[in-house]
């Protein structure tokens, strides 16, 4: 099947097996794409947000206040601030649910998985500050299970310039607006934040049970 995407990349090879993909259109292009038996282990988007979009969101998150991240079973995490935003309460920022939303079915069809986009409801922000991290874990939630949907992709938005993220041990560091987007099974992390502070956020894309 050929779609819109696949008729914009302009795709070289190099020696190494990365990809790198260029295309027309300024928010969908495809920077690089990391594959490992013909499996993608997560994909680089370039300015899938614009510089403005990502401002306007750090002074939405901060003027509504972040809180302390929890583990499943609820307690707190000490090193990271975040706050969960709705699609259907926080509606100044609809234009970034529809952006993910929009571009979900391509990510879908690089990474041959079947998603739910409609059911994104909620996008987590996080403010790091110096010392602050995330450990490693998968963004695979069990206390799902009662749920007919799981989690298939996570997509990975840094809100800074200095935007990082860990995902199987390979560092990547993340431009301003800039994605990354990955499979929900996939470990990953955030590393140390040094002197300042950096934002980032990641929207869940779910689909069917993982079988």
């Amino acid at each position: 099947m050929t779609t819109a995407l696949d008729r914009t990349r302009e795709i070289e090879r190099s020696n190494n097996g990365t990809q790198t993909a260029t295309t027309r259109d300024r928010t969908q292009e495809i920077e690089e794409q990391k594959r490992s038996n013909n499996c993608i282990q997560w994909l680089y988007v370039k300015q899938l947000f614009r510089a403005g979009d990502m401002d306007h969101l750090i002074r939405y998150a901060e003027d509504k206040g972040f809180t302390s991240a929890t583990y499943v079973d609820g307690r707190e995490r000490e090193n990271v601030k975040v706050l969960f935003v709705n699609k259907e309460e926080d509606t100044a920022l609809k234009h970034i649910f529809d952006r993910i939303t929009a571009a979900a079915d391509k990510f879908a069809l690089l990474f041959e998985v079947d998603v739910y986009p409609e059911i994104l409801s909620s996008i987590q922000i996080a403010r790091y500050l110096t010392g602050d991290h995330y450990e490693v874990h998968i963004d695979h939630d069990t206390s799902m299970s009662n749920l007919e949907y799981d989690r298939k992709l996570s997509v990975f938005v840094s809100c800074s310039p200095n935007g990082a993220l860990e995902i199987e041990g390979q560092h990547i560091n993340v431009g301003k607006g800039d994605a990354i987007v990955f499979s929900s099974m996939s470990h990953h992390a955030a590393p140390v934040q040094g002197e300042g502070s950096r934002y980032s956020f990641v929207a869940w894309i779910t689909g069917p049970r993982w079988r």
